[in-house]
């Protein structure tokens, strides 16, 4: 995101900027919770915030989502660690690659490796 001089933009300029980093956010947590609806790792609480009303709600929801997701991925994995471990090697892999691409805002990679978290 751009650095914004808020007095040349004004207004209409800010609101037009947050906006678009609101839209983008909202994509991005979408595409989060299908991928991990479609692997079983949504709780009723990331649901509900899957439902905005607002543009408002859609850019704090959106980081929620993300981030809830992020949780429920990190809590599946070491329960599948603990019920398996012969796979802890690979696990580890797949949990240090997934905690680097959310850290690092890479969210179409992310998208494609919750595919590989072991379903509920």
């Amino acid at each position: 995101m751009p650095l914004v001089d808020t007095r040349r933009e004004g207004w209409a300029g800010l609101h037009a900027a947050f906006s678009r980093v609101a839209r983008s956010s909202w994509l991005e947590a979408l595409d989060v919770y299908n991928a991990a609806w479609r692997r079983g790792l949504t709780t009723p609480e990331i649901d509900a915030l899957a439902v905005p009303s607002s543009l408002g709600e859609r850019h704090a929801n959106g980081y929620w989502v993300k981030e809830g997701v992020f949780r429920q991925i990190r809590k599946r994995l070491a329960e599948a660690r603990a019920a398996d471990a012969g796979q802890t090697t690979r696990l580890n892999g797949l949990e240090r690659d997934l905690t680097r691409l959310y850290y690092t805002g890479r969210f179409p990679e992310y998208v494609a490796r919750i595919a590989d978290v072991p379903a509920q």
